[in-house]
């Protein structure tokens, strides 16, 4: 993945430079290079994480699938020994 950088690319930050504060002070270029690259990276990831783009629709979720999976996972967990040989004490109350 390693790629240089464009020499136009590297023209355009640095077309304003006068004095090393332009490129490495408070406000300089390297200041906004980083807050646009870590902007980029984050809304990549969140992108990736919820799995639509910005200022896009979420893909509809049909709940019920939802419901099957999740109900799935749970009698994969419980055996029917364990729910068969469950027992019940009373609540805190004695009910």
């Amino acid at each position: 993945m390693k790629q240089k950088i464009k020499v136009e690319i590297l023209d355009q930050l640095l077309a304003d430079y006068r004095k090393p504060e332009d490129l490495i002070g408070p406000d300089g270029r390297f200041t906004e290079l980083k807050k646009c690259l870590i902007n980029r990276v984050l809304e990549s990831e969140l992108t990736t994480h919820l799995g639509y783009d910005k200022h896009t629709r979420p893909p509809r979720v049909d709940f019920g699938t939802v419901a099957r999976v999740m109900a799935g996972r749970l009698e994969d967990k419980i055996s029917p020994t364990d729910s068969t040989d469950m027992k019940l004490s009373p609540g805190p109350r004695g009910d």
